[in-house]
C-alpha cells in the first residue's frame, strides 16, 4: 500500500505532494470536462516536474441513469473521456456512481439499469487497461451499501468499489465489518477523518484525530491483500483551504498514516 491524496490540478498541489513524499494523487474534476482536458499539457507538466503519478481520476456529479437521455449521453461521453485519459496518464482506477434515484423510482428498476450502463463501461475501461470502481458515498449514487455492491458484483464481477470508511460511519453502519466482508474487491480506498457528536456528523478532521480505528482499517486491509493506494483526502473548510490548515492537515495525515504501514 502506498499514500495518496485528492489534489486539485494545481502546482501548488502536485509541488505540496512531492516535498511531503505522497508519490500519488487523485483528480476529481467538479468543473465542466472541458475545462479539465484544457488544462491537460499543464498539468502533465507539473506530474513531470515533480515525479507523481496519478492513483484514480472520476466524476462524482455525473448521473449513469439520468431520465434525460441526451444528459445521459452528455456525462457517458465524458466518462469515456475520462478513461481514455486514465489510460494516458497510467492511472489505474476510474470512479463513478450508479446514478441517483429518482423520486418515486423503484431501485430495481434503478439497478437493471444502472447495470446495463455499467457492463458497457466496465468493458470499455477494461480494453484500456483501467479498473471501473464505483465509491460508496452518496453523490448521484445510490449503491453505498453491501447489498448494492452484492447486486453489482454478481452482475459485472470485475467491477470494483472505492471505499471511504466514514461514509458508513456516518451513515451508522459497520465499517469494518464492510471491509472485512468486501475488502478484496477494493481498488481504491480514501483516508478521511470524521467526528459525530449525538450520532451527528460534527466536523472531517486529518485522519489520527478522529474517532476512525484506522490500525484496524489497515490490519484489515493486509487481510484482504489490499495493493491500492491509501488517498488522503482534505475535507470542511478549515482542513480544505490551503490559506488555513489543508496542507498542515495533510502531511499529519500522511506520517500518521504511514506510520501504521508494514512495509
Amino acid at each position: 500500500m502506498k499514500v495518496g491524496m485528492i489534489a486539485n490540478w494545481n502546482e501548488d498541489d502536485i509541488r505540496f505532494a512531492a516535498e511531503a513524499k505522497i508519490p500519488y494523487v487523485e483528480f476529481i474534476p467538479w468543473c465542466p470536462m472541458g475545462e479539465f482536458t484544457g488544462k491537460r499539457k499543464e498539468i502533465e507538466g507539473y506530474l513531470s516536474k515533480y515525479k507523481v503519478n496519478v492513483a484514480a481520476m472520476g466524476f462524482f456529479n455525473h448521473d449513469i441513469i439520468h431520465p434525460d437521455a441526451a444528459k445521459r449521453e452528455s456525462d457517458l461521453k465524458d466518462i469515456r473521456e475520462m478513461i481514455a485519459l486514465c489510460k494516458d496518464w497510467k492511472s489505474p482506477v476510474f470512479m463513478i456512481g450508479a446514478g441517483e434515484l429518482q423520486k418515486g423510482q423503484d431501485e430495481q428498476v434503478a439497478l437493471r439499469q444502472s447495470i446495463e450502463a455499467l457492463k458497457k463501461i466496465v468493458d470499455d475501461a477494461g480494453k484500456q487497461g483501467v479498473t471501473v470502481a464505483i465509491y460508496n458515498c452518496h453523490c448521484w449514487n445510490y449503491c453505498t451499501t453491501p447489498r448494492h455492491w452484492g447486486a453489482l458484483l454478481s452482475a459485472i464481477p470485475q467491477i470494483r468499489f472505492k471505499y471511504d470508511c466514514s461514509h458508513s460511519y456516518y451513515d451508522g453502519r459497520e465499517y469494518l465489518a464492510e471491509l472485512r466482508d468486501f475488502g478484496r474487491y477494493l481498488a481504491h480506498t480514501h483516508v478521511k477523518g470524521c467526528v459525530k457528536a449525538e450520532g451527528r456528523r460534527v466536523v472531517d478532521p486529518p485522519a489520527g484525530l478522529d474517532q476512525l480505528d484506522w490500525r484496524s482499517v489497515l490490519g484489515l486491509l493486509y487481510q484482504c491483500e489490499y495493493k491500492g493506494v491509501l488517498s488522503l483526502e482534505a475535507h470542511s473548510a478549515l482542513w480544505n483551504d490551503p490559506k488555513q490548515l489543508k496542507y498542515q492537515g495533510l502531511r499529519f495525515s500522511a506520517n500518521y498514516i504511514k506510520s501504521l504501514l508494514v512495509e
